[in-house]
């Protein structure tokens, strides 16, 4: 069994036999379990236990999004195992998969997992991918082609393009908007948080967003990859929708619904940024603005382009909790409180950081909450960071509050307009159980799988 601390549990085990046995190839192999599906891995396939979260939300927001249709088309890109895939063909009834790999061992395992979890009608593309959309196709499909190559092959095809590469999603954006239909749902990872998070000039090259290291360092990331996506639709006459934005662990997760229409809405959804160290922040809306800090008076970075906007849709939040909460996946249960209940403002506030600038001790986290809140400033926790704060509230205002609070004198904070008296819907907040502990799986990244030189 691996367990990450306080993360997901997924059962293994090496096969009794070492031969052959349905299909699964012998004793080198190991066998998950995760949900409802079995597979089998070797040491040429690529897993990693630490998305089963990546794979939870995904299956649940689809099923949700295609709940009505009677048959729907999803692309597993880049299917590894075939785990993924399987899991959408075993717990959404109405899904058509294509599993995708490049590799012949991938391949190979697909073949040999789809038949361990009862799918005997299998319909194999490999050498004629050019032939998928004349060809009658069963449920559960495999292809052997390079993505990019399949999806520019196939334009208009898809309902959910799945892609979850090894680094950087950037490069199968294009080609993924080609084949996606109208209101088709595109599912991006992105395992290069790093660069996302702080490395400025790499930042730039893969998603041309310029970003400043050490601020909103898990939700920029978000704000960056949905810019990009709805960037790239634009050029294809399309626009975007988000529906579920996640940043956690060492990787990014976003979904967004395909618009074929209205690509200017690209202008108004995207904005540049004036951001300080300080955690100041300006955005740049068509008027004159000074890149210089309010609140410390230093000069700040012009940052982007972002999105601006929201970056979840509500509707699909609350049917994803009403599915999940009498479940026992405790993880993405609390993952989806924290999402319902985050304000619709831009970054958030570290208030270690703040403390730290202003050479204060740090006050409680509810504490500056119900200061906001009675000052009429919208406040939530964020699931990017568990222990930072999302407001509409300036950096000054909350400035203002740490040193009211740093004073201790009530006369003396109440003349400053800060007032700490317990806050009904702070409240609210503070006694919803989010599981916070099982928010960081304590699980990295893997590297790649060996290369079978003999067989792939």
């Amino acid at each position: 069994m691996i367990d990450g601390a306080c993360g997901p549990t997924i059962h293994t085990e090496r096969p009794e036999s070492t031969g052959a046995h349905e299909g699964v190839p012998n004793n080198d192999c190991m066998k998950i379990t995760e949900s409802s599906t079995i597979i089998f891995k070797d040491e040429h396939t690529f897993f990693n236990p630490a998305q089963k979260l990546n794979r939870d939300m995904s299956v649940e927001l689809i099923r949700e999004c295609f709940r009505d249709k009677e048959s729907f088309r999803v692309l597993d890109a880049m299917s590894a195992t075939g785990l993924r895939g399987i899991r959408y063909l075993n717990e959404i009834h109405n899904s058509v998969v294509y599993m995708n790999d490049i590799s012949e061992c991938s391949v190979s395992a697909i073949r040999q997992n789809l038949e361990l979890n009862g799918f005997t009608e299998v319909e194999s593309f490999m050498s004629d991918i050019q032939h998928i959309r004349a060809r009658k196709t069963s449920r559960a499909n495999i292809v052997k082609a390079d993505c990019n190559s399949l999806m520019a092959l196939l334009p208009c095809f898809f309902d959910v393009i799945d892609i979850d590469p090894f680094g950087s999603c950037s490069e199968y954006i294009d080609n993924a908007i080609r084949s996606i239909k109208h209101k088709g749902v595109l599912c991006l990872t992105a395992t290069d948080k790093g660069v996302l998070c702080s490395n400025e000039k790499k930042c730039q090259i893969k998603y041309s967003t310029r970003i400043l290291r050490g601020v909103g360092m898990n939700e920029i990331p978000l704000r960056t990859i949905v810019s990009l996506v709805s960037r790239q639709a634009s050029k294809f006459g399309s626009s975007v929708e988000p529906l579920l934005s996640v940043s956690v662990d060492f990787y990014v997760r976003v979904f967004v619904r395909i618009l074929k229409r209205n690509p200017r809405a690209v202008i108004d959804d995207n904005r540049y940024v004036f951001v300080c160290r300080c955690q100041g922040t300006a955005v740049i809306d068509g008027d004159e603005i000074s890149s210089t800090c309010s609140n410390c008076g230093k000069s700040m970075r012009l940052c982007g382009p972002f999105w601006k906007g929201q970056l979840h849709d509500a509707d699909i939040v609350q049917k994803m909790l009403e599915s999940v909460s009498h479940g026992e996946n405790k993880r993405l249960l609390g993952l989806l409180r924290y999402i319902k209940q985050e304000a619709p403002t831009m970054l958030y506030y570290e208030l270690p950081s703040l403390c730290s600038n202003l050479k204060i001790n740090t006050m409680k986290r509810a504490k500056m909450m119900n200061a906001l809140a009675n000052m009429g400033y919208l406040v939530s926790y964020t699931h990017c960071e568990v222990n930072a704060i999302k407001s509409n509230a300036p950096v000054e205002v909350v400035n203002k509050i740490l040193l009211a609070n740093e004073l201790g004198d009530a006369d003396k904070q109440r003349q400053m307009g800060v007032c700490f008296d317990e806050n009904e819907c702070v409240r609210t907040i503070e006694e919803t159980e989010f599981f916070k502990g099982m928010m960081c799986s304590g699980m990295g990244p893997l590297g790649l799988p060996k290369r079978n030189t003999k067989n792939c």
